[in-house]
This record gives structure tokens, sequence and C-alpha cells, in this order.
């Protein structure tokens, strides 16, 4: 309860992103990630993402993430070998619907995959040999500036 003369303590409005020391400084593609065939019968690439701040505890994160799935490990290949989804998780109910508790991590079923990676992975064949994974997230670190997180991670059968 606020004291006498002092204004109440409001959170931002909506889709804001503070600084806090409880930030992300880290990211990683977590290894549940897979692909698999969805109940529509269409396959998905089913992406778990974990943040972790300066003392290396799970936690939330608001800001901007992108994901491209990279065929043999070149986004230069050609259109066809990247694939790339935009998820805006400045939006407190948008980030805490995404987020799975029973993991800590953020769960994402993307689907829109190449023809190539929906054909293997709804025929049974599984992932095909040299697919990565990448993650760029951007926010705002503990001490207020402008952060990207990275990782790579290779998609395996």
């Amino acid at each position: 309860m606020p004291g006498r003369g002092d204004a109440p303590t409001r959170m931002p409005p909506g889709g804001a992103v503070v600084a806090s020391p409880f930030s992300p400084v880290s990211m990683r593609i977590y290894p549940l990630t897979h692909a698999e065939v969805g109940v529509d019968g269409e396959a998905v690439l089913v992406v778990f993402v974990e943040l972790k701040d300066q003392w290396s505890d799970t936690v939330k994160g608001a800001g901007r993430l992108e994901l491209r799935l990279v065929r043999g490990g070149d986004a230069a290949a050609g259109d066809d070998a990247v694939r790339r989804w935009a998820i805006d998780l400045t939006d407190p109910d948008r980030n805490a619907a995404l987020y799975d508790p029973s993991t800590q991590t953020y769960r994402f079923a993307l689907d829109g995959l190449p023809g190539w990676l929906a054909s293997a992975v709804a025929s049974g064949e599984g992932m095909p040999a040299g697919v990565w994974l990448e993650a760029y997230f951007r926010t705002v670190g503990p001490d207020g500036e402008a952060e990207v997180l990275r990782d790579r991670f290779e998609l395996r059968r």
C-alpha cells in the first residue's frame, strides 16, 4: 500500500520492455525441440526456448524472437533452404500463453515448413541431416541496454 503522498506503483503499459535485474542474459533452444505430425496431419516444428537470468535461473522475458530454419547450415543457400518465423513476446498475455510452466520454456508449434522437411516428417523419415534452427531474441538486458541473445541448434533424427 503506497504511503501518504506516494503515487501508486504501476506496471508499464502492455508491450513495454523494461530493464530488470531478472532480465534474460542467455537463451538456449531446448533439446526437446523436434518435428512431428500435428493433429491436422501437417508437419510442425515444435520448438522449446529457455531464457536464463544472470544467476542462471530460468526466467520469462519480453522481446521479439526470430527463429530461422536453415538447411545445410548455410543461410545463403537459397529461399527454400531458409524459413523464418517472427514471434512477438512483448505483449504480457501472449507471452504468458506461450510459456510452458512444466518445462519452464517457451513452446512454439511452427507450421509452414518447407516442402523438403514437411514431406520427410510426414512420411516418417524424420529429420534430414544438416538442418539447423537459429534463434535471435531482441530484448532489454539487466542494464537497460538493447541486447540480442542467440543460439543455434542442430535438429536431429
